[in-house]
């Protein structure tokens, strides 16, 4: 039973996506009329959005390279970008695997354990999670606030409100919180949550707020950058209220990215976006367009790029062996 169960495991976000195209399929063929403006997309809007997801990339480098100079090590700005692209690259076909890639390599070639990878990277998701819930609170906030005439959800701002405010105290109180936690529920006997308190609380690690303010700023691009390329996205869909459509659908997005039960959160996405813009009169049609324009410009740069570094990578390991 237990086998059987694992391979379903395995096979679920496939199982997921050939079902998300199959119905993407028949919604297009029964609806052609809605995917019209697909005829009128320019060439220029295309290229500008490719060069966002360009940038976007470049900042997932830089993040990278925080991450390895927290642990006192090295690695060129170029070699960071290359297995970033190798890690989006494997996410396509089989979810977290592209995890698994940059775990094995930071421990194979910067000695980098892997626990201390996975805990670091789980704080950097908190503070990308902690930034995009922030900054989207209050641009819509500031947003709602001088523009009356906008139907704007109230849950939305509640919603958002609460995951910046509670994120914010948490990472301010940690310590207060976890203390409290363990005399109430004895929380030591957690494992990996007692493996992060312990990394938080190591003298090796004491600059780990420094890493996490140097991450933030990076977060803070890729806010912007992902709001570009929605707003990009908007203005082929001929929308009004650009900014605040691109500001909900950059901050929701990014949420998805942390349930992503399928290869690049394929349906997740769509999900988040449809359940944050029903109110804006947006088609089945337009949100599908604008998740997966989003998608396949970053498959057009990482894809070849990544296929390139993999290849000289198992001809390096070969050469090594």
């Amino acid at each position: 039973m237990s086998k059987l169960f694992h391979r379903f495991k395995i096979l679920f976000p496939y199982i997921a996506i050939v079902t998300f195209i199959y119905l993407i399929f028949n919604y297009y063929e029964s609806n052609k009329s809605d995917f019209s403006f697909l005829y009128n997309i320019k060439k220029e809007y295309l290229l500008l959005i490719c060069l966002f997801c360009l940038i976007y990339l470049i900042t997932e480098s830089f993040i990278l390279v925080v991450l390895i100079n927290h642990f006192k090590k090295k690695l060129k700005i170029s070699k960071c970008f290359f297995v970033i692209c190798a890690t989006y690259f494997f996410n396509t076909f089989i979810q977290f695997s592209g995890l698994g890639f940059r775990a094995y390599y930071l421990k194979k070639f910067l000695d980098i354990k892997v626990v201390d990878f996975l805990i670091i990277s789980i704080l950097f998701i908190y503070i990308e999670l902690t930034v995009f819930s922030t900054f989207g609170f209050l641009g819509i906030f500031f947003i709602d606030l001088f523009n009356k005439d906008l139907s704007l959800v109230k849950e939305i701002k509640i919603l958002l409100f609460l995951v910046s405010f509670v994120m914010t105290f948490t990472l301010y109180f940690y310590k207060k919180i976890f203390d409290t936690l363990n005399k109430i529920i004895n929380i030591n006997k957690i494992k990996f949550i007692q493996n992060i308190f312990l990394f938080l609380s190591n003298k090796e690690n004491s600059d780990i707020i420094n890493s996490l303010k140097k991450v933030s700023i990076f977060y803070v691009i890729q806010f912007f950058i992902l709001s570009a390329i929605f707003y990009v996205g908007y203005i082929i869909l001929n929308k009004d209220d650009l900014i605040l459509l691109s500001i909900i659908a950059s901050t929701f997005t990014d949420f998805s990215f942390i349930f992503t039960f399928t290869p690049y959160a394929i349906g997740i996405s769509e999900a988040f976006l449809y359940a944050s813009n029903y109110n804006f009169d947006l088609k089945i049609s337009e949100i599908l367009f604008l998740s997966n324009i989003f998608r396949l410009s970053m498959f057009v740069i990482y894809f070849p790029l990544g296929v390139i570094y993999l290849i000289g990578f198992i001809k390096f390991k070969r050469e090594q062996n």
